[in-house]
């Protein structure tokens, strides 16, 4: 994993399944998808291909014992319905860290760390990022077909 340029993590999983005793877990960084607009929280792929196998209720644990009704979706291996509840209440934030631990077969504590210092202009940085790589690779693509050209006189 490479380091993020700021204090706070880049949005990454945890590409491991590890366990608490007998619990397994996942760790995820969120991002703003999972705090605001649809509210999505995506699951670890591996993790939900190995534990949920259709849609499912699913009930969020936090850690002072507070219960939320959520849905899992497993087409899109994710949370919904009362993830944006569990979020609002819990005031999440874009890079806060949340560890997902189930402890009951569709039951899951979810325990949270808070970033202390969240970098507003992450997100925004990694989607210029993506933006300048696209071009770069369509400017490529147009070197790459001038050369051919070249080589072939036009054909």
């Amino acid at each position: 994993m490479k380091p993020a340029e700021s204090s706070r993590p880049l949005a990454l999983e945890i590409g491991v399944i590890s366990r608490v005793g007998e619990h397994p877990q996942f760790i995820k960084t969120l991002v703003e998808s999972n705090v605001s607009g649809g509210f999505w929280l995506t699951l670890l792929a591996d993790f939900s291909k190995t534990f949920f196998r259709k849609d499912e209720d699913v009930l969020l644990w936090d850690e002072h014992g507070k219960s939320w009704p959520a849905k899992y979706k497993h087409d899109r291996h994710a949370l919904s319905g009362g993830w944006r509840k569990f979020s609002i209440d819990h005031n999440l934030q874009c890079g806060d860290i949340v560890t997902f631990e189930l402890i009951r077969r569709t039951e899951f504590k979810i325990s949270i760390k808070r970033v202390e210092n969240p970098d507003p202009t992450l997100e925004e940085r990694v989607k210029e990022t993506v933006k300048e790589t696209r071009m770069m690779i369509e400017e490529l693509r147009a070197s790459l077909r001038a050369s051919m050209d070249e080589m072939t006189g036009g054909r």
